[in-house]
């Protein structure tokens, strides 16, 4: 009884955010979790999931119906990743140079983890060649290489 009488109380958009919010910790508590067990980097918590899931709600409910304000916002929220590169041999720079400085953990996704080779280590070499690129270690990206 009294908990009908508070959902009748919260507009239904304060019933969304909660249910984010609680999700969110779940998903960052379960990080919190690996971060004990595991020895490498792990990211985010039971700060950074509810934050992240508030700014995705809050990403779609002001684009509405518009897709591409939710593709922008995914875009922008996950900065940490090479993600939304048009160009594979900028993203693959710019990766290993993340990987140089945060570790091996770093992947690569395209809307979806890349796991296949995307260019050849000569287009590679060139491309850093021509922006002045030093010191790349090439085997911190092979996999992505043909």
């Amino acid at each position: 009884m009294l908990f009908e009488q508070f959902v009748q109380f919260l507009p239904t958009e304060g019933i969304k955010i909660v249910l984010v919010l609680f999700l969110s910790f779940l998903v960052g508590l379960e990080r919190e979790e690996h971060k004990v067990s595991d020895s490498h980097y792990s990211f985010g918590g039971v700060r950074t999931f509810p934050l992240i899931g508030l700014i995705g709600y809050s990403i779609a409910l002001l684009a509405g119906k518009q897709l591409l304000a939710e593709i922008l916002g995914f875009l922008v929220v996950g900065p940490c990743e090479p993600l939304g590169y048009v160009d594979a041999l900028a993203a693959l720079s710019s990766l290993e140079r993340m990987r140089k400085e945060l570790g091996t953990h770093i992947n690569l996704y395209r809307l979806a983890l890349v796991m296949w080779s995307i260019v050849s280590r000569e287009e590679l070499e060139k491309y850093n060649a021509g922006h002045s690129v030093s010191d790349f270690e090439y085997s911190l990206v092979s996999e992505f290489l043909r």
